[in-house]
């Protein structure tokens, strides 16, 4: 019994190897391939009267351009925010200028304590300067 087992597995064993070698020379099927063409060029399948192959490719165009509109409206939110944000940095910069200027004029004697200076070589008791 035990080597009726024996000689049924060997039997197995080698027409799977007879198998295996028999087979192993033919080409590979791969699914969806239509040419053996070793060319890279593109070959149109001639499909512009059908209905479904027209509304498939529509279909993909309209998800594509959605997409792009979509990332520009992501694009136009970014560029209100900034454009809020370069509005506010300039008034604070106008601000900023204006209260310059303002502290420049306060700190500028008038003509007469000019004068005053230039003739005594000394600054006067109202000097801006020293009252901040």
């Amino acid at each position: 019994m035990n080597q009726c087992i024996i000689y049924l597995l060997l039997t197995i064993i080698i027409l799977y190897m007879l198998y295996y070698l028999c087979n192993i020379n033919q080409p590979k099927i791969i699914e969806g391939a239509t040419t053996n063409s070793s060319s890279d060029d593109y070959t149109d399948p001639d499909l512009s009267d059908n209905a479904l192959y027209l509304a498939t490719i529509n279909a993909s165009n309209i998800a594509y351009l959605k997409s792009r509109l979509d990332e520009i409206s992501s694009i136009k939110t970014t560029v209100d925010a900034m454009n809020e944000q370069v509005e506010s940095n300039s008034a604070a910069i106008d601000s900023i200028n204006t209260s310059l200027e303002n502290a420049g004029a306060d700190a500028t004697p008038d003509q007469s304590t000019l004068n005053d200076m230039v003739e005594t070589g000394e600054a006067t008791d109202t000097d801006p300067i020293e009252d901040s």
